[in-house]
């Protein structure tokens, strides 16, 4: 996976599923099987430091940015 669109992908707004790899990624639903798909990033409270997310996608969003 591209580590350029990794570091373009922001976590702001997605849920606790979709943080927490229980749902896919880009829709946040559970959508046939669900596989690896790189890393979303959140801002915490502390500005300045990024806390990434292992997240997971259907087959429909694999790849999606």
């Amino acid at each position: 996976m591209n580590i350029t669109r990794l570091m373009e992908r922001s976590g702001d707004g997605l849920g606790d599923d979709q943080l927490h790899a229980r749902t896919c990624w880009h829709q946040g639903e559970h959508a046939g099987e669900l596989r690896p798909d790189g890393h979303v990033y959140t801002e915490p409270a502390e500005p300045g430091e990024l806390l990434g997310w292992a997240v997971v996608a259907c087959a429909r969003h694999r790849g999606a940015r």
